[in-house]
């Protein structure tokens, strides 16, 4: 497999000519109304298209997802596994390289700390949002000012370390501010994708069914329930520009949701799908043993992990989490249930991000001091018999409903009351979100995705009081993040794995480790699968 390098772009002179000969006679659609909500049925979501022949260009590229999308916005494009394809339609500033993981620039060109509260992009010049309106520094600080609004709390704050503003400087110039120092804001840039500015000022009420960025792919149509589709954009700047990563290959990308992975697999079977995302060792074991069908996989920075509502007073208490922890043979489940996809671990993030520390063993899988604990925490008054819920998203990653039984098995062993909850993604996610009170009691099994590379944001997003996906509100460690975000070199590497320390010992979070994630293809299908995981057409071909 392999990724289009980073290179000169060829015009794609038949899907160009052909698409501005259309727009002459008056046969495409406008800029306004590209973007309508489908609401049709039935339509095929095959793959009913093949090459064309001499273009080097495919009419359709079906992708079998997880999961549909709840939402088109633009703050819904870092997450690939809720909102697949967004990344296609919405750039950053910044992205990242598909090779090194160095961040490279996108709709900046440069980028400078110019203050420890301040960074300053230069932004690339001849770009037009999917509207035809023009990007420039007054179309991106108002949308970085709109996505990142405190009263608004929409999903990006996550990825989000202190308040963040921008301003403009010149008409391709902007500032990017924090409250506090932030060492890594570019690396924030990357999950920000631009909306157009007209878009959020004049069709708001369309704002999260009609995708407008400055991608190489733009929306076509969303029929619910059945798929969701993009179009080449043969006005994108990367067309033409030298460093632009990658090349549009294909006229129309669908997005196909099918829950479970045993369907996704048949598509590839069939040929009715070319990439299906999250397959399990079994799935890859049957495409690799057949003619024409393959499975592609590589490490990840997504972990899986345990999150513990602490507000509720069983998980309050850090003997029950321990407990918890120890009682689950995380090294079974992974070689019987998950085969073997999993890097054990002991913290949020793997390797590859900055502040990971190397010598945080895991916990042992040991029953019996679990099951002592929670005799201690009984005797200390502790509602040890008190219900908790393991809750898990559907299709999550593969196999995750077996994750759960098999973990539910375990806990109940050691004398704990737990029932396990699967809920679709429309359900899953906006509780995901919210801030935990002390009745709820949830013991939540998802993967975190750790793409900035840098422990920091996992930290503040998963383990400070002020953030809704947090489960923990400890003072101590909320300063202890603080001082870490704003450090930099080797004491922030320090003060990173201080932070990993503590958590580990305080039993705040549990963790299975990092997860490989594999891909089913057709044959003939290239594709490089990067650190990170995003679907960019513009980084596959299908020979």
């Amino acid at each position: 497999m392999r990724v289009h390098p980073r290179s000169r772009k060829r015009l794609i002179t038949g899907f160009v000519a052909a698409s501005l000969l259309l727009a002459a006679c008056g046969g495409s659609e406008s800029a306004d109304d590209a973007g309508s909500d489908s609401a049709s049925s039935g339509s095929d979501t095959s793959a009913d298209a093949g090459a064309d022949e001499g273009s080097g260009q495919s009419d359709l590229l079906v992708v079998a997802v997880p999961s549909e999308n709840t939402t088109l916005a633009s703050h819904q494009s870092p997450q690939e596994v809720n909102s697949p394809g967004l990344k296609n339609i919405y750039e950053g500033l910044v992205t990242r390289d598909p090779v090194t993981n160095e961040i490279v620039g996108e709709l900046a060109t440069s980028w400078e700390q110019i203050e420890p509260t301040r960074w300053r992009f230069v932004l690339r010049e001849g770009v037009k949002f999917h509207d035809g309106t023009d990007f420039n520094a007054d179309a991106a600080a108002f949308a970085i000012n709109f996505l990142f609004a405190d009263e608004e709390d929409r999903l990006l704050r996550s990825f989000m370390g202190s308040q963040t503003t921008a301003e403009v400087v010149d008409d391709m110039t902007i500032d990017v501010i924090t409250e506090e120092p932030d060492p890594i804001i570019p690396e924030r840039m990357y999950f920000t994708g631009i909306p157009s500015k007209r878009l959020l000022e004049e069709q708001y009420d369309t704002y999260e069914t009609n995708p407008i960025g400055t991608g190489p792919y733009m929306y076509d149509e969303w029929v619910r329930g059945q798929y969701f589709q993009i179009k080449a954009n043969p006005d994108w700047w990367g067309l033409t520009s030298d460093d632009a990563i990658g090349e549009i290959t294909f006229d129309r990308v669908r997005f196909v949701p099918r829950p479970e992975g045993g369907v996704r697999t048949s598509l590839i079977q069939t040929g009715e799908a070319q990439l299906a995302m999250f397959l399990s060792a079994e799935q890859c074991d049957t495409l690799r043993a057949a003619s024409g069908t393959d499975c592609v996989q590589g490490p990840s920075v997504e972990t899986l992990f345990i999150r513990f509502d602490t507000p509720n007073p069983v998980l309050a208490d850090a003997r029950v989490r321990r407990a918890i922890i120890l009682a689950t043979d995380r090294a079974t489940i992974n070689d019987s249930v998950l085969g073997g996809q999993i890097t054990l671990g002991s913290q949020i993030v793997g390797p590859a991000s900055f502040g990971f520390d190397p010598d945080l063993e895991p916990y042992p899988f040991d029953p019996d001091q679990a099951r002592a604990l929670i005799a201690e925490a009984r005797a200390d008054g502790v509602p040890v018999d008190q219900p908790l819920m393991i809750n898990m998203r559907q299709e999550a990653i593969p196999r995750i409903e077996e994750v759960g039984q098999a973990m539910q098995q375990m806990l109940r062993d050691v004398g704990l009351n737990v029932d396990l909850q699967l809920q679709e993604a429309s359900i899953y996610n906006p509780e995901y979100g919210e801030k935990p009170t002390a009745s709820r009691n949830y013991i939540t099994v998802h993967p975190v995705g750790n793409d900035p590379m840098d422990a920091a944001s996992s930290y503040q997003s998963y383990g400070t009081c002020d953030r809704g996906i947090s489960g923990i509100c400890d003072p101590a460690l909320d300063a202890l993040i603080a001082e870490a975000s704003q450090a930099v070199g080797e004491e922030r590497r320090a003060l990173l794995q201080q932070v990993g320390g503590y958590i580990h010992d305080n039993a705040l979070l549990g963790f299975f480790g990092q997860l490989d994630l594999a891909y089913g293809v057709v044959e003939g299908f290239e594709w490089n699968v990067p650190l990170d995981h995003r679907l960019h057409a513009t980084r596959m071909s299908l020979n």
